[in-house]
């Protein structure tokens, strides 16, 4: 007699393919921006021979004026973006001082000298992020990364960034080079047979805008420009600076970060069944951090799990001279 026939062994049915992705953790960091306002008050000399104030009250004040203006304009074009000038005033005009109503005193000498002050500002904006135990991890200072070198509190971040001598030097200088190629006849514009430097191309151009409603103030400005030859402009690099601070409020607040973990994920993903036994593990072995998939066959896969395997772990696969034609041979891929 014949044994029945046993019943065929059913496949395990097919699961999808497993995808890999990286295990990450997510933190929360404490985040502190505080804006620092620093001004500095910068001295300097122009040199302007045969420069003459009129006896005029209105054409004084306009002439005066157009001077302020003129060195404020061009002090700003040589400034970064977080600074700007907050005003410039003229102090003497030949020696001679000038009140808050901007009228000359009595006129002494003709030594063509205009002394003014300028106040520049400079704005530095201070981001710390700081992890659950207090250590800051990333600082940035008006956007540009900075190092912490170990740094536990942002008033150390802060107080390196906006230290008042190196800040009130930096300007005192910037603004010295900018009056010293403003008044340097040798790299000025072109002007009949000899160069006019940009200080008094830019003072005749500011003068004749703010006196266009004014045609007898402007000619008059206009003569006594005409006769100003400039002559280089005077800055002590070494002056007393007068720096002035102001700290703003400090705004906190809370952000979620993802952090890709470089240890193994605590529960390990199972990965899908083959469809006949492998002779190695099916469940995953943490390796240094890593998973590690025992003996994956590529050949127990369909086309479509090989292609979909072989985007999720082409790196793996060709490092570790995994198959990835299909072929029906066995290796360990850790992922």
């Amino acid at each position: 007699t014949k044994s029945p026939t046993p019943p065929p062994t059913p496949s395990p049915s097919k699961s999808p393919i497993l995808t890999l992705s990286p295990a990450v953790q997510t933190v929360e960091l404490t985040v502190q921006t505080q804006t620092v306002t620093t001004e500095v008050v910068v001295v300097s000399t122009l040199v302007l021979d045969n420069f003459e104030l009129p006896d005029d009250e209105a054409t004084r004040a306009a002439a005066i004026e157009s001077l302020e203006a003129t060195i404020s304009a061009l002090v700003a074009t040589q400034l970064g973006s977080n600074q700007n000038v907050d005003g410039v005033r003229i102090l003497s005009i030949n020696g001679v001082s000038i009140d808050e109503r901007r009228m000359l005193k009595r006129l002494l000498q003709n030594d063509g000298g205009v002394e003014w002050e300028a106040t520049v500002v400079e704005n530095t904006t201070v981001v710390t992020k700081k992890d659950a135990d207090g250590n800051i991890v990333e600082a940035t200072i008006n956007g540009e990364e900075t190092a912490v070198d170990g740094a536990s509190n942002s008033s150390a971040v802060i107080s390196a960034a906006t230290n008042t001598n190196s800040i009130g030097a930096s300007i005192v200088s910037l603004v010295a080079e900018t009056i010293s190629e403003a008044t340097d006849t040798s790299i000025g514009e072109e002007g009949g047979n000899s160069t006019v430097p940009s200080f008094l191309a830019t003072f005749q151009a500011t003068m004749e805008a703010a006196t266009e409603s004014a045609p007898e103030v402007q000619a008059t400005l206009n003569n006594l420009i005409d006769s100003i030859v400039v002559q280089p402009a005077i800055t002590d690099l070494e002056q007393e600076i007068v720096v002035a601070q102001a700290f703003g409020e400090v705004e906190t607040e809370t952000v979620t970060v993802e952090v890709v973990l470089t240890s193994a994920p605590t529960t390990p993903i199972t990965p899908r069944p083959t469809r006949r036994p492998a002779s190695g593990p099916s469940t995953p072995v943490v390796v240094g951090g890593t998973l590690t998939y025992g003996n994956i066959n590529l050949s127990d896969l369909t086309d479509e799990e090989q292609t979909i395997f072989k985007e999720n772990v082409s790196n793996v696969v060709e490092e570790q001279g995994c198959p990835t034609d299909g072929s029906a041979v066995s290796c360990n891929c850790v992922v």
